[in-house]
């Protein structure tokens, strides 16, 4: 989404063209299956609470809403104002409890991102940005509903029936693979194999002879005739992921198989004709690798004609609830235990607590939707029997699970702080003290952590990690000693922010 939509700029009713408006998705409800259901917010003022607004699945027509019990008839009020939202009533905001008289202010920025609404500790809705006018269309295997994934189904609808290689790209764990699987669904050929290789797991003696086949007796242990993965994929799709990591004379051969549709068996006299469609993936920056000479310009030009983006599921914040779910329901109806995901009654905890839920939409994944996957499989195999999943099953994941905060503030609570009272100098200072930790900065300044965001914002005073630019980045460490807490100190950014960011630049 972008960062410069404004929601002064929003029309209370859409018409052609319109720009994104607000969106409530429900993160968590006592009936996990309500998970992902949708309400846009087009009129001046909402209210979420138990009997509004009405929710419905993306692709469903059905309306329903809230509609438990613990949940106020009144909750929080929503209210449009110039340049954002204005948040009143009773909950919690991105954790926070919410100070319901004073309410809190939302700009886009703080929107783009995404902020938590909770409700009685028993509901936990996401409410971001998001277009109403986007077409209804096939899910094409892909889960979520954010703009960036909409955008790759679109992709997918106009290339997949092209017979052109593609290029899919995007970090490690965003689900490359699906994205190749549903070309091939999409293509005239479909009815053919579909056959998935990691190119990097294949020694370097062994690519050429598992990509193109051999004959019998072409090396030592080549005891009978081989297809290759090539020859297994005839008539259908080929996926190559890590592209990226080919040697040098298997660049050549995929250049020569992507020109003219031949392989070379190796022992073979002669090239053979192969209707084969590739479809190569990577998580490497081409481009470095191009400047660096590790890959040849003509493969590179070849694979880039028609390529797709994958964001990053720390980009697409909410899909982050619907793909947890879908792999909370898969691995528990392995083990047999799909009831697990059965409404709970009034009354009783939840399995999936808010607590929970606030902790996963709060985390980076920098595992992208992998490492999602993987913990919603620990959970399932490991706490399927308990009243309420443990806490103590996050050790170890980075997630930082939060005390569950009151529905109202305590009496003996300090108010919070305007934040036209606090000046850009003293939003330094705090970040300085807190090691730009953003929930201690928050609590210095006594904001909430949503108010922090509006602040840094506006100020223009303070980067974010994930703005940083490579080659300061590795001045820094250097100058450093190669720690990255103190290089993150140098560069005025959080620790975990840097570590991210030098992640996703594959540095170290």
């Amino acid at each position: 989404m972008a960062g410069e939509t404004t929601l002064s700029a929003v029309p209370a009713q859409p018409g052609p063209g319109a720009s994104e408006v607000p969106v409530l998705t429900i993160a968590l409800h006592p009936d996990p299956r309500r998970i992902g259901e949708r309400a846009f917010l087009l009129d001046e003022r909402h209210h979420l609470s138990r009997a509004e607004p009405l929710f419905a699945r993306p692709r469903g027509d059905d309306h329903q809403p809230i509609d438990d019990p613990h949940v106020s008839r009144r909750g929080l009020a929503i209210e449009r104002q110039a340049g954002g939202l204005r948040i009143t009533g009773s909950g919690a905001v991105d954790g926070e409890p919410l100070d319901g008289e004073a309410g809190l202010e939302l700009d886009a920025t703080a929107l783009a991102r995404g902020v938590t609404l909770a409700l009685a500790n028993r509901v936990l809705v996401l409410l971001h940005l998001g277009d109403p006018l986007a077409p209804r269309s096939d899910d094409r295997g892909l889960v979520g509903e954010s703009g960036a994934i909409a955008a790759v189904r679109r992709q997918i609808a106009r290339i997949a029936p092209l017979g052109m290689s593609v290029l899919v790209r995007g970090e490690s764990g965003t689900g490359k693979e699906l994205v190749a699987q549903a070309l091939h669904r999409g293509s005239p050929r479909a009815a053919g194999p579909f056959v998935a290789v990691n190119v990097a797991a294949i020694p370097p003696t062994m690519i050429a002879a598992q990509l193109f086949g051999h004959r019998r007796g072409a090396f030592t242990g080549a005891v009978d005739d081989s297809p290759g993965y090539f020859g297994r994929a005839e008539g259908g799709t080929l996926f190559l992921d890590e592209i990226g990591d080919a040697p040098d004379d298997v660049q050549l051969a995929l250049l020569r198989v992507l020109e003219t549709a031949e392989i070379q068996p190796v022992g073979a006299p002669a090239p053979r004709k192969v209707d084969v469609r590739v479809v190569a993936a990577t998580d490497a920056d081409l481009e470095a690798r191009l400047e660096r000479g590790e890959l040849r310009r003509p493969l590179y030009e070849r694979l880039r004609a028609l390529s797709i983006q994958v964001a990053p599921l720390r980009e697409r914040r909410e899909d982050i609830p619907r793909l947890f779910l879908h792999a909370l329901d898969e691995t528990l109806g392995e083990l047999g235990h799909p009831e697990r995901l059965a409404p709970t009654p009034p009354g009783h905890a939840l399995w999936l607590g808010v607590e929970l839920m606030q902790a996963i939409l709060d985390h980076d994944w920098p595992g992208n939707v992998r490492e999602l996957q993987n913990l919603a499989r620990r959970l399932a195999v490991e706490a399927w029997d308990a009243p309420t999943i443990p806490p103590d099953l996050l050790e170890g994941t980075g997630l930082a699970l939060a005390t569950p905060p009151p529905v109202t503030r305590p009496s003996s609570a300090p108010p919070r702080r305007r934040l036209e009272d606090i000046a850009e100098a003293e939003l330094v200072e705090a970040l300085e003290a807190a090691d730009y930790k953003t929930a201690e900065a928050a609590r210095i300044l006594g904001v909430a952590k949503s108010s922090l965001y509006q602040l840094i914002a506006k100020s223009g005073l303070v980067r974010k990690a994930g703005d940083l630019r490579e080659d300061e980045i590795r001045e820094a460490l250097a100058a450093s000693g190669g720690d990255p807490a103190a290089a993150a100190r140098a560069l005025r950014v959080s620790s975990r922010g840097l570590v991210l960011r030098m992640r996703a630049l594959r540095l170290g």
